[in-house]
């Protein structure tokens, strides 16, 4: 095509074609070549090939669609590229500035990046389901992974990561729910930590909970105030509150309203189900602990020996002070001298 013809074709455009309804453009016109539109054009029917630059200066409003091979759509900083219908891209799409949209949902790949339920601004969703309730009120959340924080109204300041977790929260607020099913049917539990699959599922109403490790906590209901770190830590704890248990397996054995124990170590606590409150199990494995304490009964047994260090052996018989304070006999009995009086230690 000449520039004069090219001219001519242009003019055309601005002055003559904005208003069209029924003609088309040839293809032939304006291939492989720059047009520049300052006015409006209307395609009605049929379809153009552009392998060239399409340069919009007065925006782009309808349906862009296409396969994109040599052609670009370029919007050099002039106005603002507004798309009201759909754009579908079957190649790649590279942006050099910022893309904002203006409606309630996003999808790449059947996923949906949205506010979630309620469309609340400060709120994220990011899932194969829209998250929050239709009706949510609360605010900054974070919801990633299929049904996650999927029921949540007025609950706020949660952040759900995993398939359904945190799931059926409604009110509680300053939970953090990482792990699938972590924290799945709590509704008006707050400022609990769930982390690892499962962690934390049962818990309903319970706050101020830490579970870190695969099932950790896992049928706790409304105890309050726990630490459980470890794959099945605590696991059969229902509402007992203040435990703290560190290790495979420690404490899975309390129970109900087990509250203020400590256990440390794996399989530390008692070897089966038992209610139990104020104990201390240092142990390595099931069985009898290295070391068990009563918090109530301020007492301490320890299993089977208790070595001493010093700068000389202990006697093979006989019985020696050691700073005044400890003796030991031929017996294998060991005393505290407390005041005036000597007291036999107890070595199970």
């Amino acid at each position: 095509m000449s520039q004069q013809n090219k001219t001519t074709l242009q003019a055309a455009i601005n002055s003559n074609l904005a208003d069209n309804t029924t003609g088309n453009i040839g293809a032939a016109d304006i291939r492989d070549n720059l047009i520049n539109i300052t006015d409006s054009l209307l395609f009605n029917s049929g379809s153009q090939s552009i392998t060239g630059s399409l340069i919009a200066t007065q925006g782009f409003t309808g349906s862009l669609q296409g396969i994109a091979t040599t052609s670009s759509f370029v919007n050099p900083l002039r106005q603002t590229v507004q798309i009201t219908g759909s754009t579908l891209i079957t190649g790649s799409l590279g942006v050099t500035g910022s893309i904002s949209t203006s409606g309630s949902n996003g999808t790449i790949n059947d996923l949906f990046f949205s506010r979630g339920g309620g469309n609340v601004p400060s709120n994220i969703s990011i899932g194969k389901t829209t998250n929050f309730s239709s009706s949510a009120t609360g605010t900054n959340n974070i919801a990633i992974g299929c049904a996650a924080l999927y029921t949540n109204t007025i609950g706020s300041f949660n952040t759900a990561i995993g398939y359904k977790a945190l799931n059926a929260n409604t009110t509680g607020t300053n939970n953090t729910a990482i792990g699938q099913f972590s924290l799945f049917t709590n509704t008006s539990g707050s400022n609990n930590t769930a982390i690892g699959n499962n962690a934390l599922v049962a818990n309903t109403s319970g706050s101020h909970n830490t579970a870190i490790g695969c099932y950790a906590l896992f049928y706790n209901t409304t105890g309050t105030d726990n630490t459980a770190i470890g794959r099945c830590a605590l696991y059969n704890n229902t509402i007992g509150s203040n435990n703290i248990a560190f290790g495979q397996n420690a404490g899975t054995c309390f129970c109900e309203n087990s509250s203020n124990n400590i256990a440390i170590g794996f399989g530390a606590g008692p070897s089966t189900a038992t209610q139990e409150s104020n104990k201390l199990y240092i142990a390595s494995g099931s069985g009898t602990p290295l070391i068990k304490g009563d918090f109530a009964a301020k007492g301490v047994s320890i299993t089977s020996f208790l070595n001493l260090s010093g700068s000389n052996p202990l006697p093979s018989s006989g019985e020696f002070s050691c700073n005044g304070t400890i003796a030991f006999s031929s017996s294998g009995n060991f005393f505290f001298r407390s005041a005036s009086a000597w007291c036999k230690l107890k070595i199970n």
